[in-house]
């Protein structure tokens, strides 16, 4: 593995971290971190030497994306949620893509069943802004749940533990 590419994977785990800290703080995912994401796609595809495999990531990243609309029209997903699962579904690829909607599902219930009790609701709400939970409210959200955190989780597990299990 190249130098570029250890740390184009640095950067893709950085901008998803940051997208789970920021959707824990506020419900709220930048556009700038699926934006970034996308934008360093190609240089990763580049650096990995793969780019017949890189026209099917974007093939399933779109397939994903629009699924995600679909979501997001039931109000089942946040459109950062839907952006953030389509740009990581890009880096992932095909390969790996079922694995990593199924581990998204499994840790999004994870997540879920952490906020049904006490003490995970008090654990999340230390690390929220003051007034999130109103604000998330009156966008629609009925129980809102940063599901940012489940997407990052299985993206860094089918990513990474290829490339740890070398």
């Amino acid at each position: 593995m190249t130098a570029l590419h250890s740390f184009l994977i640095f950067a893709f785990a950085s901008l998803l971290l940051y997208a789970a800290f920021c959707d824990i703080r506020r419900f709220e995912i930048p556009t700038a971190v699926p934006v970034a994401l996308l934008l360093l796609y190609p240089i990763f595809a580049a650096s990995a030497s793969a780019p017949a495999s890189a026209f099917a990531a974007v093939a399933v990243a779109l397939a994903v994306f629009g699924g995600g609309v679909l979501l997001y029209a039931r109000g089942w997903l946040g459109a950062g949620d839907v952006k953030l699962l389509a740009a990581a579904s890009l880096w992932v690829g095909p390969g790996h893509c079922v694995d990593f909607v199924s581990l998204t599902a499994m840790a999004g219930g994870v997540l879920a069943a952490i906020l049904l009790t006490r003490l995970g609701r008090a654990a999340f709400a230390l690390l929220r802004a003051p007034g999130t939970d109103h604000q998330a409210c009156l966008k629609g959200f009925r129980r809102p749940m940063p599901f940012g955190v489940a997407i990052t989780a299985a993206a860094l597990v089918t990513v990474l533990q290829p490339i740890l299990s070398e």
